[in-house]
């Protein structure tokens, strides 16, 4: 499954470069062996109004956007004031290219479109990433090392989150992508709060995160993904938390929402049940009140410290 996963994103992976980020100058667009290029078109003025939005029906799925995305991903930074306004600007350019989905009619185009937005965010991430690195505070070096940890586990965290509980089925392409466009988001504000935040007199509003969410251990940082929780709403409608330690037995159960982030945990078997505490865009805790379980006994108290 994960090779799965990673095949099917190769068209817009991120370029690992030093400490995680892809290189400043890098634009991750449509895989040129699948799109069809006009030179004429290679630097396509930026247009982000409203009118270029609604105007779908001129949208050319096959040419390479990448060029596009990135100067107009440039030009929200040179035009804000804030990293709140940064941030701002570059979700309204996102949410253009998402529009275009709607307008996909082939599996082809479907994929190609899906892989917009996201296209968006990484470029958006790639310019943060440089800039955090310049970051001359006491917590420069959290913020490098999560944002290292961070592009180690995140493929393997978005194989957790699509694969789990699928019966064994292939991955929902379109899904696997939205789901990386959201944590590649949810990564972007977490720097642009951290450059506000160095920065004087300057403020960033965190937005609020849903109790649905995947979280892991920092420290886990090898080849793959050993800690982690999810939180997510399974295709019936339920609830579903899915938990591993150390690579101990995966973990499944469901959850209530008992508000200000904390969810009743009951697990599928030997009585197993627990609390969840979300603490926002700072992770989570885990925590067993009862069990039968030899592995997740009474009393086990896990901290999941990077939040996806």
């Amino acid at each position: 499954m994960k090779m799965s996963i990673n095949s099917m994103l190769l068209i817009t992976t991120l370029s690992v470069a030093m400490w995680g980020c892809a290189a400043a100058d890098t634009v991750v667009g449509v895989d040129p062996a699948n799109v069809k290029v006009a030179a004429a078109n290679a630097n396509a003025v930026t247009i982000v109004s409203d009118t270029a939005s609604q105007d779908s029906s001129k949208f050319d799925f096959f040419r390479d956007h990448s060029f596009e995305i990135k100067e107009e991903v440039q030009d929200a930074r040179a035009e804000a004031v804030t990293m709140q306004n940064e941030i701002d600007r570059v979700t309204k350019i996102a949410k253009k290219y998402s529009e275009y989905t709607s307008m996909a009619v082939t599996e082809e185009e479907k994929q190609i479109a899906s892989g917009l937005a996201r296209s968006v965010w990484e470029c958006e991430l790639n310019t943060l990433c440089a800039r955090a690195a310049g970051i001359s505070d006491v917590k420069k070096e959290k913020i490098l090392n999560d944002q290292k940890n961070w592009s180690i586990l995140k493929d393997e965290v978005v194989s957790n989150y699509i694969s789990e509980g699928k019966d064994g089925k292939e991955a929902d392409k379109q899904l696997a992508s939205e789901y990386l466009e959201t944590v590649t988001k949810n990564r972007c504000i977490i720097l642009a709060k951290a450059i506000a935040d160095s920065r004087e007199d300057e403020e960033f509003e965190m937005p609020e995160r849903s109790v649905y969410g995947t979280f892991a251990d920092s420290q886990d940082n090898a080849d793959m993904l050993s800690s982690f929780l999810i939180t997510r709403k399974a295709d019936d409608g339920t609830n579903v938390a899915l938990i591993s330690i150390h690579q101990m037995a995966l973990l499944e159960g469901t959850f209530k929402d008992k508000g200000n982030g904390e969810l009743e945990f009951i697990g599928n078997r030997n009585n197993i049940k627990g609390t969840i505490k979300l603490d926002g865009w700072e992770g989570a805790t885990l925590e067993i009140t009862n069990s039968s379980d030899e592995i997740y006994n009474v009393g086990l108290h896990y901290t999941f410290d990077l939040a996806f």
